[in-house]
């Protein structure tokens, strides 16, 4: 059986171990002891803080003690082990035996005379049951005793009443043994006043002295930050046998702790007063925020706060002032463009050190101004306070709305009153916002600035097909500047998309006649609007405006989607007219252009109609360019003016049209002039050129003379024909060479000849 003591010691006093073994059946036991470190010590030690001694083995019996010194106990939580070993075995047992260490802090008091004294005796980290009191000459004398669980920590304290003398008292911790501490009371009669919270620059006497009537033989010292003060002022203070006055003007040198000490002479001991705080308060106040700024609308408040509590000075009252007129209690105050704002203060609050008032606002364009807070004084103090500048933070843009083209985007420009750079989002519906850089201008007798952004907003627009899907466009488009904070402000506008065009990408005319070219485009209600006609020059492949000669140019109202056309009207198509063409449509600032509009002339090709005999079938045809749509086409009679039909059913729907017309038998009063007259569905008319068409008529039938034959033949480019006579052989001879042909006028049906030669038998010659 192994047995352990250890008891409760004050650091810095010896203390004794026990290590006992007992039970043992062998003779011979071994123990050792070993510190934290494992420092092994056994009877004898070489080292006097360690002091082992080893009791005599009797009957399995051993006893061995390890007495530490008190440079050793004064090391806190240290543990220490009993190795014992029992005969040659080489398994050892180890006992650990903690040192019991606790410390005692005393704690006396000086007070003046008739008051009384606390004395306190704490004993810290005890292990064992200690017990603690209170003694003097021997006598105890009952105190009050409370324990501190956080540090473990009993502490005992003894109040005396009327101490009126020095005296020294004993605190003895009893536990294993009895340990002793000594706390004094000091009598001190030296007394400093006052604490003192002044400005700086305040001149202030500080006065030691006596309480009692008593005067000691000695002299004054004055003692700054608890050092001694060596200053002009310290070594020269205003004394007198019973007080020492020392006048200071209060600064960052003066302002701390100041303690006054008297040494008397017999003995040599000094006497130090209660200790007394010089605070230096700065002539300054606060006021904050120093720059406010917020949206119409929101609340805000500024604080000013103040010294208060001050010794040598009574803070009379806080007071506002905007642009430097007084802001009456009810809260109205004007600013420097003798605006009313309206104010709100609220009750004042005090603490020790200073007072505070608040002020409250709505931010609005006309709550603009320097907000001052004034503190008045007595006696007279001025001291410096901060003002804020409060205002309002504004978005404007230079116009509501804007015109936009297809190919030309119109700017705007927003301008922001604010502390700071807003951060800024522009955006616009079907459309584009590109900014520019951004410009600041300082805003003078203000801490804010002008930012200036100019955002340009655009939209294009897709190609229409027809005059009737265009109409003015409306867009809305917006800036908002810190999306998503509080100071956010938005501004919204419209935007009127104008200058879509649309034309035809081919007109056609007839040469000779009128011809007309349309342009359509939107415009806005309000502005002015002009067109200028160009033509494009087929020789030089230039553009150049068309002038006024033979043409002319009508302007349309408006119609409820916002369009309106533009026609040129070419009086008489000629053939320099049949080029291009496009429109210049120019909208307040804006300048677009149509398309190319290609000016075409129906073209005709009608062949000539050969002359035909009475009852005979002609057949009319033309071959015609122009328009894609056929209305209605008539084959025309000059001479009657009968009209007939022609059918054009099957032909193609695109130009060129391939028509023909035929007549199945003509008479002589068929002949004359034809042409054809052509409607488009475009409601375009074309008259083509004249064809004439001839009757002839046959001659009577010839009387074939006896021996012949006759032949007809046309004559070459002559609607004539001839009869030709011819002998039915070799063996017959025209009678009469001039007569053997005749030639029928088809315009008379009658003959040049009214006789034609026979043909005789030829005789041969005889011998006789």
């Amino acid at each position: 059986m192994i047995t352990k003591t250890s008891h409760d010691v004050p650091a810095g006093e010896s203390s004794t171990l026990t290590c006992s073994v007992s039970g043992v059946s062998a003779n011979d036991i071994d123990l050792i002891w070993l510190d934290s470190s494992t420092e092994e010590y056994r009877q004898p030690t070489k080292d006097n803080n360690y002091v082992v001694v080893e009791g005599k083995l009797d009957e399995g019996s051993q006893v061995s003690t390890l007495t530490l010194s008190g440079e050793i106990t004064a090391k806190l939580d240290q543990i220490f082990t009993c190795r014992v070993t029992i005969g040659t075995q080489t398994q050892h047992v180890d006992t650990e035996i903690p040192l019991k260490v606790f410390n005692v802090r005393t704690e006396g008091d000086a007070v003046q005379s008739g008051s009384s004294a606390t004395l306190t005796c704490s004993v810290i980290n005890p292990t064992d049951a200690l017990s603690v009191a209170w003694y003097n000459d021997g006598n105890e004398i009952a105190g009050t005793t409370k324990t501190t669980q956080a540090d473990k920590t009993t502490a005992t304290e003894l109040t005396l009443e009327s101490q009126v003398e020095d005296s020294t008292y004993t605190c003895k911790v009893s536990g294993n043994k009895d340990y002793t501490f000594s706390a004094s009371v000091e009598i001190n009669d030296l007394s400093l006043k006052p604490d003192s919270r002044v400005f700086t620059g305040t001149v202030l006497t500080l006065t030691c002295g006596y309480i009692s009537t008593t005067i000691s033989v000695g002299f004054f010292s004055w003692i700054f930050n608890e050092k001694t003060c060596e200053t002009v002022s310290c070594r020269n203070p205003a004394n007198t046998p019973k007080t020492s006055k020392l006048t200071l003007t209060i600064d960052s040198s003066t302002a701390g702790s100041w303690r006054c000490s008297f040494t008397k002479r017999s003995g040599n001991k000094e006497i130090r007063s209660n200790e007394v705080a010089v605070t230096e308060v700065s002539l300054t106040g606060t006021q904050t925020p120093g720059s406010v700024w917020g949206i119409v609308g929101t609340q805000a408040s500024v604080t000013c706060v103040v010294p208060s509590g001050l010794t040598q000075s009574t803070l009379d009252g806080i007071r506002w002032t905007i642009d430097g007129n007084k802001i009456s209690q009810e809260g109205a105050g004007f600013n420097k463009n003798n605006e009313v704002i309206q104010f709100k203060i609220a009750a004042d609050v005090s603490t020790t050190t200073d007072m505070k008032s608040v002020i409250s606002f709505t931010h609005s364009l006309t709550a603009v101004g320097t907000l001052q807070c004034l503190a008045t004084y007595e006696p007279e103090r001025k001291i410096t306070i901060p003002s804020s500048h409060i205002n309002v933070i504004t978005l404007k843009a230079d116009v509501e709305s804007i015109i936009i083209t297809p190919t030309d985007g119109a700017e705007v420009t927003f301008t922001t009153q604010a502390n700071s750079r807003p951060t800024t989002l522009p955006e616009m519906t079907s459309g584009n916002a590109e900014s520019q850089p951004a410009k600041e201008v300082k805003i003078s007798d203000s801490d804010g600035m002008l930012f200036t952004e100019v955002v340009k907003f655009s939209s294009s627009a897709s190609a229409v097909d027809s005059k009737d899907e265009l109409s003015r466009k409306e867009y809305t488009y917006t800036y908002t500047i810190n999306p998503d904070l509080s100071s956010e402000i938005m501004l919204t506008g419209k935007a009127f998309l104008i200058g879509e065009t649309f034309v035809s990408s081919t007109v056609w005319a007839t040469i000779g006649e009128r011809a007309k070219i349309t342009a359509h485009f939107t415009a806005p209600v309000t502005s002015s609007v002009s067109v200028v006609w160009q033509q494009k020059n087929k020789e030089t492949d230039s553009w150049k405006d068309i002038s006024s000669s033979g043409y002319s140019t009508v302007l349309s109202q408006m119609d409820d989607k916002g369009v309106m056309s533009a026609i040129v009207v070419i009086d008489k198509t000629k053939d320099s007219d049949v080029t291009d063409y496009r429109a210049q449509v120019e909208i307040a600032s804006f300048k677009e252009t149509t398309a190319v509009v290609k000016l075409e002339s129906v073209k005709a090709d009608i062949p000539e109609i050969p002359p035909v005999f009475e009852k005979d079938t002609v057949s009319f045809s033309v071959t015609i360019n122009g328009p894609s749509k056929l209305l209605s086409v008539l084959l025309v009679h000059e001479d009657s003016g009968e009209e007939v039909p022609v059918d054009f059913s099957a032909v193609i729907s695109s130009s060129p049209f391939e028509l023909s017309h035929q007549m199945s038998a003509v008479y002589f009063s068929s002949q004359g002039l034809y042409y054809f007259k052509v409607t488009f569905g475009s409601g375009l008319k074309y008259e083509t050129r004249k064809v004439e068409l001839k009757v002839k008529r046959e001659c009577k039938p010839l009387t074939t003379p006896p021996n012949t034959e006759l032949k007809r033949e046309d004559i070459i480019d002559s609607n004539n024909y001839k009869i030709t006579v011819t002998c039915i052989n070799n063996s017959f001879v025209i009678m009469d060479e001039s007569l053997k042909e005749v030639i029928c006028d088809t315009s008379t049906g009658t003959y040049n000849k009214t006789r034609l030669t026979p043909c005789l038998r030829t005789i041969e010659p005889t011998s006789d």
